[in-house]
């Protein structure tokens, strides 16, 4: 007892494990215990044979800041079939801030297919403080297309605390059809800093051809200060035809530092046969600094034998201090067998003024 006074327990465990006599190694391993030390608590309460002395060993424990006991006593139970009083033991260990006992017993409920005990104990360990029990509940009843009862515990979860549910439920009123639930419950759930499910909506929205959807949920994600998603606004525009709006939002992008926005759409108006635009906006995308536009227009235009075009955007490009397009047309033309200025400029590179520099 002295040594444990002094913060050596050693001796006192070893007494503990020692004593033949159960209430003398209990009084032993509960001093212990009050010197910080519980593994002989833990360790009684795992080899005691009667189930009222064990428990009793295990509360101690857990009294004292450990927990493990009671967990192992209440998986014990479990798989003994006394589903009683492993629930009663995951309860006590709740009581002192562990509830990941809890959240076991109740998968393994869920899993046997015992629903109203899995819910149970999902809301015991939500009122302990954990709500993920009750987020897992809601996924399982979403992926069998439950949607009922996944909107009431993902509407549980965020009543007890766990305000990420709030993603879960708009996906569950998405995937019912309710757009505007949906769209109300992303909304708050960006409230709370989280975006993603705006995101999310957005895109399904996007690709269900719903464009007016989808920008003002992107929209929404702008107001909370996020300018990377004027791409997507920018996109979104370009694709329900409104070319101005699309442009607008480009050029908000670039104001905000964003100028490969002007490169989508770059690629947009080049891909829908719209060159001139497609020429015009890789020009101002090089104005920003991003001249890797009018490099793939310079490559596409020459590779669908637009050779003019080709060489006019690549001299563009160099223009601006970027002569890689310029040199990969004419390593081209030389490969084809063509040499002139073609070899000269692949020899002995660029004057100031963009023509082919001669040899020294």
């Amino acid at each position: 007892r002295a040594a444990a006074d002094a913060g050596d327990t050693t001796a006192l465990d070893g007494l503990a494990r020692k004593r033949g006599d159960h209430e003398g190694a209990e009084r032993l391993a509960r001093a212990a215990a009050d010197a910080g030390d519980t593994t002989a608590l833990d360790g009684l309460a795992r080899k005691r044979g009667d189930h009222e002395g064990a428990e009793r060993l295990a509360r101690a424990a857990a009294d004292a800041g450990d927990t493990t006991a009671l967990d192992d006593l209440a998986q014990v139970r479990e798989q003994a079939g006394d589903h009683e009083s492993a629930e009663r033991l995951a309860r006590a260990a709740a009581g002192t801030g562990d509830a990941s006992m809890l959240f076991d017993l109740m998968r393994k409920r869920e899993q046997a297919g015992d629903h109203e005990s899995a819910e149970r104990l999902a809301r015991a360990a939500a009122d302990a403080g954990d709500a993920l029990g009750l987020r897992e509940l809601g996924w399982n009843r979403k992926q069998a297309f439950d949607y009922e009862g996944a909107e009431r515990f993902a509407r549980a979860a965020v009543d007890a605390g766990d305000t990420s549910a709030l993603h879960d439920l708009a996906q569950v009123r998405e995937q019912a059809g309710d757009h505007e639930g949906a769209e109300r419950l992303a909304r708050a759930a960006a409230d709370t800093g989280d975006i993603s499910v705006l995101d999310d909506l957005a895109w399904k929205r996007e690709q269900a051809g719903d464009y007016e959807g989808a920008e003002r949920l992107y929209q929404a994600i702008a107001d909370t200060g996020d300018t990377t998603v004027l791409r997507e606004l920018a996109r979104v525009r370009e694709q329900a035809g409104d070319h101005e709006g699309a442009e607008r939002f480009a050029q908000a992008a670039v104001d905000a530092g964003l100028g490969y926005v002007l490169y989508d759409l770059t690629q947009m108006r080049e891909q829908a046969g719209d060159h001139e635009s497609a020429e015009r906006l890789a020009r101002a995308a090089a104005d920003t600094g991003h001249t890797s536009a009018l490099r793939d227009l310079a490559r596409k235009r020459d590779q669908a034998g637009d050779h003019e075009s080709a060489e006019r955007l690549a001299r563009a490009a160099a223009d601006t201090g970027d002569a890689t397009a310029l040199y990969d047309l004419a390593m081209r033309r030389v490969q084809e067998g063509k040499g002139g200025r073609w070899a000269d400029l692949v020899r002995f590179g660029l004057e100031a003024d963009g023509s082919a520099a001669g040899p020294w």
